[in-house]
């Protein structure tokens, strides 16, 4: 569909990216042209993980733009989206001027047949109010107004939108309906529940979910008040509530109180629209009030440590309202931040979003770059926003750098065990003093997180900071990620690979970097002695049909004489080691789908044999290691995965259709193409393995990742027709041993990791195809310059 999209803030830019990758052509508008001429460029307005790499592939395939002309904008469009802000009001209730005024401005310009969606969030009611406006300046106008509410969360909307727990669209007449139900059809193919809703009802809902969502964050938080006074980890409270399936473990993560642009915002909305009706909202009245005092607690508590603040040094790490954005409104680091300002302290930041954030918004303040820097002579470190990178916090530097070892934790990031050993006091949030629950010893288990004795466990351990990390593999398609990842993470990676098929110029980058090693060499062979690490992936052994059926022997060595070797580097290292298993062990399986206690129907003498059961004895070597050795294993089986970074010519099917449908050439579809496959893209299988290394030891696996939505080989084909343009198919018989039918349950994925894919296909594909048109376009320019 051809989409116009108003309002280019958070959500009008976030939304109109992935409805690019649904397949829509977009175009945003904004009367900011220095907005707009950053967004053309590439570049994101705000802190968004994900979203300039998905900005880049929109525009590189021409079916995203971005304008101050509305008029432009609308001269096609099908549906126009309203995304601008309504901010709250001092009564509590929700400005809609602004989106009011977008249908004034647009009314002119609509065609017939038009729908406007509201995506902002607005009060119950507001759609009727913009059908009396367009009707008043266009009484010969037939369109519809519908609602469409975002449900994104700041830090992860890019996965939010394009795997939501649900859509909810909402309208009173066809027209609009229909119109919604075309824009998000991908996704209901895809298995995503589409929820139709009156136009009123719609609009309700957001603000019903988000009064639901703040209300167990200050239930939590109350009751993390009440553990602190009764000697109880608020941790063990919220695990043990959270596994209960009509509770849930997600916003029960006692903190400093919720903020941002939506949760208050919308609460006080909620509570004012239930009064202008006389149904008052007692409880999401109290949740307000409640979410109020948490934050000026925090406060008090703070200064309470302090003592005398005047003239004292202090250093606040995170100012954003919560990790992976750069959003600072209704912070409650800023509300902390601004009473030691006002108290006289000398207040030194860090936030790892400080590039996005207006620091020109916080006076008074010293932004670090790092925060080390922001603790140097400081006599408290307030640790307020979740960034993840605050768990890896270096104690011993933290102890020498503070005048006095006093940290403050609202997010409970720091281990208290970890903080008395160095000489730390620590006061956090939710929990009783951190000296009642320190247990030092001495032993190897001192480095392992402790772990609850429930049978399923849905946190992760957080990793040591800095860790060492062997990747072997590291030089392959997914390999490259994985290590890319890591790096970012601020661990250091020694990348092992003998480039049978890994990618000389990976090696050569990563050799570039300051913390990688490299190693050109086969795993088959012992790694030098001395080597010590924390974790190893083993990723090592080529993964498709050409590759390793083009030396069995060898192929066969690297997965069982690689294992070997690496689980002895493990066991000596008591290092955590993960090998990178395959669905290729469940063969063509009778069972569909696959569940990691099937055992499988392989061919052991087939041409694939030798990568199947090379697969099979390796899991068997781990599991043998870990009953007799106590070696601490975790085993992955990785189902299909394409993204960038493949190889042209490696066999695989996604690989091998992008490329023939970027060269002209008809697809080549072995068998009838009813053979099913499911497709998980390399950044989420990433996740999944991340998540699988840093959980508790009593996970080991194995554990399915691999995307549980299958479509045959045909829809695949036609999928890619659509996004390259029509090619044609050309089909060969079948190979020996191909699976009819691959498809993973990852039902232990999501209890014990609390993992599942989150790239719709089309989303992956995308700069997967962009992936191929600028390696193609390289060997293109390799080869002139050769011949010239």
């Amino acid at each position: 569909m051809r989409i116009a999209l108003i309002g280019t803030g958070y959500v009008g830019l976030v939304s109109g990216v992935c409805f690019a990758e649904l397949g829509h052509s977009v175009v945003c508008v904004d009367r900011d042209a220095d907005r707009i001429k950053n967004i053309t460029e590439g570049r994101s307005p705000f802190h968004e993980p994900g979203l300039d790499e998905a900005l880049a592939s929109v525009l590189h395939l021409d079916c995203f733009s971005a304008t101050t002309d509305t008029a432009k904008a609308l001269e096609h469009a099908d549906i126009c989206f309203i995304a601008v802000g309504t901010p709250s009001l001092p009564d509590g209730s929700a400005d809609t001027s602004q989106v009011e005024e977008a249908a004034r401005t647009i009314a002119p310009l609509l065609r017939n047949g038009t729908v406007v969606a509201t995506k902002s969030t607005v009060p119950v009611g507001t759609g009727s109010k913009l059908r009396t406006i367009i009707e008043q300046l266009r009484p010969d106008l037939t369109f519809s107004v519908a609602s469409n509410p975002e449900f994104l969360r700041e830090g992860s909307a890019i996965a939010d939108f394009r795997r939501p727990a649900r859509v909810v669209i909402g309208a009173d007449d066809e027209l609009g309906r229909m119109a919604l139900r075309q824009v998000y059809q991908a996704q209901h193919d895809a298995g995503i529940r589409v929820v139709e809703l009156s136009l009123r009802g719609a609009e309700l809902a957001k603000y019903a979910a988000n009064g639901f969502l703040a209300t167990k964050v200050a239930f939590i938080n109350e009751v993390a008040d009440l553990c602190e006074r009764v000697s109880v980890d608020v941790d063990d409270i919220a695990l043990a509530i959270g596994l209960d399936d009509r509770i849930g473990t997600q916003f029960l993560h006692a903190g400093p109180g919720f903020g941002g642009s939506c949760f208050p915002k919308d609460v006080r909305a909620l509570a004012t629209i239930g009064k202008q009706h006389g149904a008052r909202q007692r409880i999401i009245e109290q949740v307000a009030q409640s979410n109020d005092e948490r934050m000026q607690s925090i406060a008090d508590r703070v200064l309470a440590t302090l003592g005398n603040p005047s003239g004292a040094v202090v250093a606040v790490c995170g100012v954003a309202f919560k990790p992976a954005t750069s959003d600072i409104r209704e912070s409650a680091s800023v509300k902390l931040i601004q009473r030691l300002v006002e108290a006289g302290a000398t207040v030194r930041v860090h936030d790892y979003a400080a590039h996005a954030i207006d620091q020109t918004a916080i006076p008074g303040v010293i932004w670090c770059d790092t925060p080390y820097a922001a603790a140097r002579g400081a006599s408290l470190l307030a640790l307020v926003t979740g960034w993840p990178q605050y768990r890896d916090l270096d104690l011993a530097s933290l102890r020498q750098l503070l005048a006095k070892p006093v940290i403050f934790d609202a997010q409970r990031t720091i281990s208290p065990a970890a903080a008395q050993e160095h000489g730390i006091s620590l006061l956090a949030v939710g929990r009783p003093d951190a000296a009642s629950l320190a247990e030092p010893t001495t032993t190897k288990a001192a480095n392992r997180t402790r772990v609850h004795a429930v049978p399923a466990i849905v946190t992760a351990p957080t990793p040591i900071h800095s860790q060492r990390i062997l990747v072997a593999g590291g030089a392959g398609f997914i390999g490259q990620h994985l290590v890319t990842r890591l790096l970012k993470e601020g661990h250091s990676v020694f990348v092992v690979d003998n480039l049978s098929s890994g990618d000389k110029d990976a090696i050569e980058n990563f050799a570039r970097m300051p913390n990688c090693n490299v190693m050109v060499h086969d795993i088959i062979e012992r790694l030098p002695d001395g080597l010590h690490f924390d974790q190893i992936y083993n990723l090592a052994c080529p993964a498709s049909p050409p590759r390793y059926q083009a030396d069995p022997i060898q192929t066969m060595k690297t997965s069982v004489l690689g294992a070997l070797n690496l689980l002895d580097v493990a066991e000596r290292t008591d290092a955590r080691i993960l090998q990178a298993s395959t669905s290729e062990v469940y063969g063509d399986p009778s069972v569909h789908p696959q569940r990691e206690s099937y055992w499988g129907n392989v061919n052991p003498i087939g041409i694939r044999a030798c990568y199947d059961e090379g697969k099979r004895c390796a899991e068997t070597l781990f599991f043998d290691y870990h009953r007799r050795r106590k070696t601490r294993i975790k085993v992955a089986r990785i189902f299909n995965t394409y993204g960038p970074e493949m190889q042209a010519d490696d066999g695989r099917v996604v690989s091998s259709f992008i490329v023939q449908a970027l060269q002209g050439r008809p697809l080549s579809v072995f068998g009838d193409g009813s053979q099913t496959r499911s497709f998980c893209y390399v950044d989420d299988l990433v996740e999944g393995l991340v998540k699988l290394m840093n959980s508790a030891d009593e996970i080991t696996g194995p554990v399915n990742l691999g995307n549980p939505e299958e479509m045959t080989i045909l829809e695949l084909a036609t999928t890619i027709q659509e996004i390259v343009g029509q090619v044609g198919l050309e089909h060969f018989p079948a190979p020996a041993d191909d699976p009819t039918q691959r498809r993973p349950d990852i039902s232990r994925a999501q209890e014990l990791l609390g993992w599942k894919p989150t790239t719709l296909l089309r989303a992956g594909l995308i700069p997967t195809i962009r992936y191929f048109e600028s390696e193609l376009q390289r060997l293109d320019d390799l080869t002139r310059r050769r011949v010239a």
